[in-house]
């Protein structure tokens, strides 16, 4: 609705230093434990900055795909998401997000599906807000695979 405000909040709180433990506290009663990825030297088994980020794009891809069939009048299809981030370390050691593929999985009833299939998976990249934050200095790319249920 225009006009609407939306207001989130979470809290990061991280002890020991730059691999120590972090904790992200969200509107869920469990908190989410990160810290630097174990690919860069951290400890393994909690979740990463890198990581989150791809969950927020993927998190709103989908639910903006959703959307727009249910808009057309369409029952959203299902669907599975697997989203790379590519992050190259810089010479000055910096980190910088370099690209995010998005690779939806959509399952179609029947192949006629197929088209508006891969045409609704290119909008909810274009729609999704999320993406459209991340893209002003991330290139996303969407590759589409499209299965017809049997």
């Amino acid at each position: 609705m225009p006009g609407l405000t939306y207001q989130f909040k979470v809290c990061a709180r991280l002890n020991g230093g730059s691999d120590g433990e972090g904790l992200i506290k969200t509107s869920l009663p469990a908190p989410i434990s990160y810290g630097v990825p174990a690919e860069m030297g951290g400890t393994p088994h909690r979740t990463n900055p890198e990581e989150l980020l791809l969950s927020a794009v993927s998190a709103c891809y989908t639910i903006t795909l959703a959307l727009l069939y249910e808009r057309k009048g369409l029952a959203a299809p299902d669907l599975e998401l697997d989203a790379f981030g590519q992050v190259e370390r810089q010479p000055d050691r910096s980190l910088v997000f370099t690209q995010i593929t998005l690779r939806p999985t959509i399952f179609i009833s029947s192949p006629n599906e197929k088209q508006l299939a891969e045409e609704m998976a290119a909008r909810a990249e274009k729609q999704c807000f999320i993406s459209n934050i991340v893209r002003s200095t991330v290139p996303v790319s969407v590759e589409p695979v499209i299965i017809t249920k049997n």
